[in-house]
């Protein structure tokens, strides 16, 4: 006799959209980053989207996953030259103790 074998597979298309939204926040000089939005300049606004399909048995993310950085920019744009707005800080690539950039003594003295 015949034997016959058949395997199905199930799988579900995810629609996701990732998005990416960023911006940059001017706050004066000693403020909490709390501060008012009275007291701040916004610089830059950002908004990016990808649409993604992923086929797959199981729903490969979580629904929703939100990060967000409250970083304090001084030390870097205390390095730019005004002038022609320009960085001015620079890694002593000769020295014998260079590294990698987190851990030169160039990076540590901002």
């Amino acid at each position: 006799g015949k034997v016959a074998s058949k395997v199905v597979t199930s799988t579900t298309d995810f629609h996701f959209v990732y998005q990416l939204s960023y911006r940059l926040v001017a706050l004066p000089l000693g403020s909490a980053t709390s501060g008012s939005d009275l007291d701040s300049r916004e610089i830059f606004n950002q908004l990016s989207e990808q649409p993604v399909i992923l086929s797959s048995r199981f729903a490969p993310f979580a629904d929703r996953r939100t990060q967000v950085w409250d970083l304090d920019l001084t030390p870097l744009l205390r390095n730019i030259d005004d002038t022609n707005m320009q960085m001015i800080f620079a890694v002593d690539k000769l020295h014998s103790e260079c590294r990698t950039p987190r851990s030169n003594k160039d990076v540590d003295s901002m």
